[in-house]
C-alpha cells in the first residue's frame, strides 16, 4: 500500500529522491493543470499521481507537476 499522498505542498525537485528513497521509480511529468489559474498558483507542485494514495504499488510512482 502507498500511504503518501505526492500532492499538495511536494515541489517537484524534491521527487524523484524521496521516491527513489522509498525503493520506487519515479515518472515525473511536467504538464499543466486544465484549471490554469490553479496551474498558474501552483507552479512546480504535484497535481495528480498514480497510483492513487493507499493503493497497491507496483514499484512505479508518476506525478504530473505544473511548470
Amino acid at each position: 500500500m502507498c500511504g503518501r499522498d505526492w500532492s499538495s505542498d511536494v515541489c517537484s525537485s524534491d521527487l524523484v529522491a524521496i521516491i527513489e528513497g522509498a525503493g520506487l521509480t519515479a515518472n515525473v511529468i511536467t504538464q499543466a493543470e486544465s484549471d490554469a489559474e490553479a496551474a498558474a498558483a501552483n507552479g512546480g507542485l504535484v497535481w495528480a499521481q498514480s497510483p492513487a494514495p493507499n493503493a497497491t504499488l507496483t514499484g512505479e510512482v508518476t506525478v504530473w507537476v505544473n511548470p
